[in-house]
């Protein structure tokens, strides 16, 4: 099973600067890069492939991959646009792409027979790449990065030019494909519902910055800055200021302000004695109804809720964060 470990990283571009102490990543699984534009997700993708000059220090299975060139790595790489020739056809794509790297010619048919399997595209091996639907080039973007059989993937926001649908099918596709092969994945996005629904441990990244690293649930649950809380729940995270002890309607007592209270949603729950809250929205999932209210606050709810719902907060749930930790 392959185990990446990235200890160290500290890289600089003009005014921007990358610095991460260590993570993580193993076979199998999917570490998640959640931060916003210009966090430095594809630039640390870009570190890990050995594509920029850093100092982390980075082993693959116990093996440092410091004096090991890019093409030797054992690492693939996959693009939110994958790179085609639109006029040449899957199979001449993926051939051009054995040749560049000097593959055994012998090798050739197998290797592209696996790649396309994996990723069931080998129906579109003669198709032409500008035939392809977004999803289908996709496919074949991954099978590009299957060929030489890595043992980590870097994914720099794959998905992001699909729709739903189609990102929640390849999703599914790719999740059952690295447990099968035991592949770490470095998974890089900005859709905190993406990285939750496919990824075992999150980081949260911003301004070159390592905010937070856990696993979902964790961040979720318990973020330890305001920055994090509002990648997990933007209407989640309230101010109160010197004095305050109101939120959503709900007084609280003893508070220490001014301070940031985030509220996640298992803090929120039907009571009959709660506060009457608007509902906007409701939707049916895994056998209970996600509620996202007027206030912009989201729970999980047991039953369909009427527009107008009785709620109640468990205050063990909330979390306060002090001015420090913006």
């Amino acid at each position: 099973m392959a185990s990446l470990h990235v200890k160290s990283l500290e890289l600089i571009q003009g005014d921007f600067k990358l610095k991460i102490p260590e993570f993580y990543a193993e076979g199998g699984r999917f570490l998640g890069i959640l931060g916003s534009s210009g966090a430095g997700k594809s630039t640390l993708l870009h570190a890990i492939a050995g594509l920029n000059k850093n100092s982390a220090q980075i082993w693959l299975d116990d093996k440092s991959l410091h004096e090991i060139e890019p093409h030797l790595r054992e690492i693939g790489m996959v693009f939110q646009s994958p790179v085609l020739m639109d006029e040449w056809s899957v199979r001449e794509n993926l051939c051009l792409l054995l040749r560049a790297k000097k593959a055994p010619k012998s090798s050739w048919d197998e290797r592209i027979q696996k790649a396309l399997q994996s990723t069931q595209a080998y129906h579109l091996l003669d198709a032409k790449a500008s035939k392809l639907s977004g999803g289908e080039r996709q496919r074949v973007g991954i099978a590009q990065a299957l060929l030489f059989e890595p043992k980590v993937l870097l994914m720099d926001e794959p998905f992001s030019a699909l729709d739903p649908t189609l990102r929640r099918g390849l999703g599914e596709m790719i999740r059952s494909l690295v447990r099968e092969k035991n592949i770490a994945v470095v998974f890089v996005t900005h859709d905190r519902d993406e990285a939750f629904g496919l990824c075992d441990t999150l980081m949260v990244l911003e301004q070159g910055k390592m905010l937070q690293i856990g696993s979902p649930k964790e961040l979720y649950e318990s973020p330890k800055s305001v920055l994090v809380a509002k990648y997990m729940e933007p209407h989640g995270i309230v101010k109160l200021e010197d004095g305050m002890s109101d939120i959503f309607g709900f007084e609280l007592e003893g508070i220490k302000t001014p301070c940031y209270v985030y509220v996640p949603p298992r803090a929120i729950m039907p009571s009959v004695l709660g506060v009457l809250w608007d509902v906007e929205e409701a939707h049916y999932v895994d056998g209970r109804f996600l509620v996202r209210f007027a206030n912009g606050l989201r729970a999980f709810w047991p039953m369909e809720p009427e527009k107008e719902v009785c709620v109640g907060l468990d205050l063990g749930a909330l979390r306060f964060l002090g001015e420090d930790n913006e």
